[in-house]
């Protein structure tokens, strides 16, 4: 069973698992609170969820994230709201279109 971890934008991490063996598509976007949802690469064991509408949507600055993103990925972009980091194969992704 894998498991991940929300960080909210006040900086709370919490652990969390899936209801079945992996998250479904459906969970990760109850979890980043969003309708569409971006993933993004941090390395190849971890992968970053979030709303991929955020920042349009004005969204608080996720520090924590922010952090983590330009440590591993984009030294100048920011992320907002709640994310969802996780293993690269955490999530079911079998039917789905990216």
């Amino acid at each position: 069973m894998g498991a991940g971890a929300v960080i909210n934008d006040y900086g709370t991490i919490r652990a969390i698992s899936p209801r079945g063996h992996k998250f479904t598509l459906g969970e990760v976007r109850e979890i980043t609170e969003s309708k569409y949802v971006e993933r993004v690469i941090i390395n190849e064991d971890c992968e970053m969820w979030m709303d991929e509408d955020g920042k349009m949507r004005g969204l608080s600055v996720n520090k924590v994230a922010t952090e983590i993103l330009r440590a591993y990925v984009d030294k100048t972009d920011f992320v907002v709201g709640t994310v969802f980091l996780c293993s690269r194969d955490a999530v079911d992704l079998e039917g789905c279109v990216l």
